[in-house]
């Protein structure tokens, strides 16, 4: 073909309507997402078929790709796997993720069953996802495309203030942008201010105004700007500001018929009962409130209690951190009584509140009635093996709750058998801490035991455990099995380099774990070496990555090994596919492809 024939024809396809182009990014992830079998088929798009098409069509220059002319006899046989599919729309398209009109990969197989090849991995032929994909991009081109004007006022003073109200006029009827930094405001009073222009908003009176003087002019806010400043608010972040009494009343009184807010963080502000009992007479009442932060105040067992009860009214209200407030036994009892009535928390926070192993009881009582709650953390208390076996207990009963923190308790052994024996049965918490529990190898045992049949389970976490090769050799032994855990963390035991070759065999089994830290052991360079080979094998075979976390002195000889590793495995597979039937195959289409394509005219 001539540079002015292949001139003409890139001058036409552009003329030509972009609706079925897809960026070369998107084709070549989406080749890069065939399973090893694939493999010979890959190279071959990837190396001939995938340039022989760029230079034909010209639309290389472009940094687009046609899907139409890709031999659909080809791509029907072609599968992804469905995971792989999802994650890559979910990562490329992640824009579209807040559309209520998104389209998502699963409604393309909605009623279709025969689109998807059953199996221990789920997969979708090239063909369809190209059509999902050719959607989708469509979709993010039109947003892409939207004009819309935004002005961004930042308030972060009194001058801030005053100037967006001074614009207010000119704004009212544009598309703009309001950030409200109360974490960034000079001083106390224009955050005071601002909490009672959210007070005024609330009020019905349109005649009512607040004056505000600055550099001696007086500046007065209406109601219906005050209106729009509040609704503009749904993020209200005071943390580390000290806000004390006044403050914490203001906000509370503004809570009370704000609709806006969904997001309150008030941690570290000297708050105390007082303060608290207001903010709790305002749950009472409140309908948007989704998340309330009071970590490290003083609201003490009153405020916990005035909290406990304004729960039982609330219905909107989904997570609550009271983490360092000193709640003790009767706050926390009144919490559990709480949960056996509240319908919308899904998550609550408790740490380090002096809770025994008698709230703990009530607490696994309240878990085996509640049906909303996801996720209790519990970390730094004062629960023993007793207060374990209640909760282990109460997992057996409950199916929401998907995460359990108890992070530096004091369950030992015993309470590691009972929440080891509450997992074999337990379909759904996905994530346990046991960080700093003594639980020794006898306890990581049992827990090793419960994994080889445990399905739920994606996360745990076993720092601070004098954990030694035994425990990790039985651990190593139970991921040979497991296809649920995603992560384990075995930072800071006494694992030396013969529990890490047996993890190192193990890792070379299992199919599921992306997550592995075993940093601050006792491990050396063989142990360290190994790690580092298991590491290749994965992704080479499984064509996947683990994240191992070892010490600094260690990465090296880690990467080395693994470095090393995959270049051997590497030349075998290279080996093996020249001498496969299949690749034999491959080339033969490709070569036949080519001359079809030749025997039309395009070169």
């Amino acid at each position: 073909m001539t540079n002015e024939t292949l001139d003409t024809q890139v001058t036409a396809l552009n003329n030509e309507p972009d609706d079925s182009l897809l960026p070369l990014d998107v084709i070549y992830n989406l080749f890069g997402f065939l399973p090893n079998k694939d493999l010979a088929r890959h190279r071959l798009v990837s190396n001939k078929w995938q340039k022989y098409v760029k230079k034909a069509l010209a639309y290389y220059a472009k940094g687009m790709f046609d899907p139409k002319y890709i031999d659909t006899a080809f791509l029907s046989k072609l599968q992804v796997p469905l995971e792989h599919a999802r994650t890559f729309i979910d990562y490329r398209y992640k824009g579209l993720q807040e559309d209520k009109n998104d389209i998502q990969l699963d409604r393309y197989f909605e009623g279709n069953a025969a689109a998807i090849t059953p199996g221990a991995q789920e997969a979708v032929t090239v063909e369809t996802l190209i059509k999902v994909l050719h959607d989708l991009e469509q979709k993010q081109q039109k947003i892409n495309s939207k004009q819309k004007v935004e002005i961004e006022y930042t308030i972060n003073s009194l001058e801030g203030l005053v100037n967006y109200i001074k614009a207010y006029d000119q704004l009212k009827d544009k598309h703009y942008l309001l950030n409200i930094n109360f974490n960034k405001m000079e001083n106390s009073s224009c955050l005071l201010l601002l909490l009672n222009i959210i007070k005024l908003s609330n009020n019905q009176n349109l005649q009512q105004r607040i004056n505000i003087s600055y550099n001696n002019e007086v500046i007065q806010v209406t109601c219906d700007q005050a209106k729009h400043i509040a609704n503009h608010i749904t993020v209200f972040e005071l943390a580390y500001r000290h806000i004390k009494a006044e403050g914490a009343k203001t906000i509370a009184d503004a809570l009370k018929a704000n609709t806006t807010i969904t997001f309150l963080q008030l941690k570290s502000n000297s708050i105390g009962t007082e303060e608290a009992l207001a903010i709790a007479d305002a749950l009472k009442t409140n309908t948007t409130l989704a998340s309330l932060n009071l970590d490290w105040n003083s609201i003490g067992a009153a405020g916990a209690l005035a909290i406990a009860d304004a729960l039982k009214a609330n219905t909107t209200l989904t997570s609550l951190n009271l983490n360092w407030n000193d709640i003790g036994a009767a706050g926390a009892l009144a919490i559990a009584d709480a949960l056996t009535t509240n319908k919308a928390l899904n998550s609550i926070t408790l740490e380090e509140n002096s809770i025994t192993d008698v709230e703990a009881k009530d607490l696994a009582d309240a878990l085996k009635i509640n049906t909303t709650l996801t996720s209790l953390n519990l970390d730094e208390n004062s629960i023993g093996a007793a207060g374990a076996l209640a909760i282990a207990d109460a997992l057996k009963a409950n199916t929401t709750l998907t995460s359990l923190n108890l992070d530096k308790n004091s369950i030992s052994y015993t309470g590691a058998k009972e929440l080891a024996d509450a997992l074999k049965t337990n379909t759904t918490l996905a994530s346990l801490n046991l960080n700093r529990n003594s639980i020794g190898d006898a306890g990581a045992q049992e827990l090793a035991d419960a994994l080889t049949i445990n399905t739920a389970l994606r996360s745990l976490n076993l720092e601070y455990n004098s954990i030694e090769d035994a425990g990790a050799k039985e651990l190593a032994n139970a991921l040979k099995t497991n296809k649920a855990l995603r992560s384990l963390n075995l930072r800071h035991n006494k694992i030396g380099d013969a529990g890490a070759q047996a993890i190192a065999d193990a890792l070379n089994i299992n199919k599921s774990l992306t997550s592995l830290n075993l940093r601050d052991n006792y491990i050396g360079a063989e142990g360290a070496g190994a790690l580092g080979k298991a590491s290749a094998y994965v992704k080479q075979t499984q064509n996947r990555d683990i994240t191992i976390v070892l010490d600094d002195d260690l990465i090296i000889i880690f990467e080395e090994a693994k470095k090393e590793e995959l270049a051997r495995l590497e030349k075998l597979e290279a080996q093996e596919k020249l001498k496969s039937p299949e690749f034999q195959q491959a080339e033969s289409f490709a070569d036949m492809a080519v001359r079809q394509e030749k025997g039309r005219g395009i070169s």
